[in-house]
């Protein structure tokens, strides 16, 4: 559900194993029904399976990297926040929201 499916491709690759896209195939997917009730621990962990996998992977220097990325795009979020308050009230809600998760996600990502 965290980049699982990215970690089994990447592993299936470094195994000499083959992936085949099937074009016809259809998913239909449920978003969120196994995390609806936690959005703000999904938002957390999807960020954190996204920084083990780069560790996994990649190697620390990059996690790092990646975790600089995450830093900048979440300062930059809350910098431009505050013109949530001049959207429409749906609009406004969910953006305020989002801003709650990144304020949590930069509180955490020294721990990731």
């Amino acid at each position: 559900m965290y980049s699982e499916e990215v970690d089994l491709c990447s592993r299936i690759g470094k195994a000499n194993w083959s992936l085949h896209w099937v074009p016809h195939a259809q998913i239909v997917h449920y978003g969120g029904q196994s995390t609806q009730q936690v959005a703000a621990s999904m938002f957390l962990r999807l960020y954190q399976g996204k920084v083990i996998y780069f560790r996994k992977n990649h190697g620390a220097p990059t996690s790092r990297y990646y975790k600089l990325i995450l830093l900048a795009a979440g300062v930059a979020r809350l910098v431009v926040s505050p013109l949530a308050l001049f959207e429409h009230a749906q609009r406004r809600k969910r953006h305020l929201a989002l801003t709650k998760s990144y304020w949590q996600l930069l509180t955490h990502l020294p721990s990731f």
